[in-house]
């Protein structure tokens, strides 16, 4: 019985138990394989004001998902437009809430990000998730 209790108890640390990482970006472009880092310093930039994006998807046994709040999306394949800026190549809601961001103020270059918020409610199989950005909208000065 005592090896039962430990072998539940260890399980439900591991589920209950999350994962975190870390990482970092430069700003780069690529040509094939050539990639070149861009050194960029405030005096390259303008400073417009702060800006804040939102999205959310709500979930259904991962297989169908409305998307915020009216938009269907089936198997992971939206049934509507779905406008993004590519940031996070795993995560397409935090891209719609990017793009909304970076929408909102149209001679924008880039969000230069402040924070972004992620909510989630729910059980496993039925959700939502609503991601916001927030930052301050950019624009790269013209040579």
């Amino acid at each position: 019985m005592k090896k039962v209790t430990i072998v539940v108890t260890l399980a439900l640390i591991m589920i209950t138990a999350g994962c975190a990482s870390s990482g970092r970006q430069a700003p780069h472009m690529g040509f094939g394989k050539l990639n070149i880092e861009a050194q960029i310093g405030r005096e390259d930039l303008v400073v417009m004001r702060s800006v804040e994006g939102t999205s959310s998807e709500k979930n259904y046994f991962g297989l169908w998902q409305i998307v915020d709040g009216s938009k269907l999306q089936i198997l992971g394949i939206p049934f509507f437009k779905d406008k993004i800026t590519y940031w996070d190549k795993n995560n397409r809601i935090l891209n719609r809430a990017y793009y909304k961001a970076l929408e909102a103020v149209p001679d924008a270059d880039v969000i230069f990000e402040k924070s972004y918020n992620i909510e989630k409610e729910g059980m496993f199989l039925i959700g939502t998730k609503t991601v916001t950005v927030k930052g301050k909208a950019m624009k790269l000065k013209a040579d």
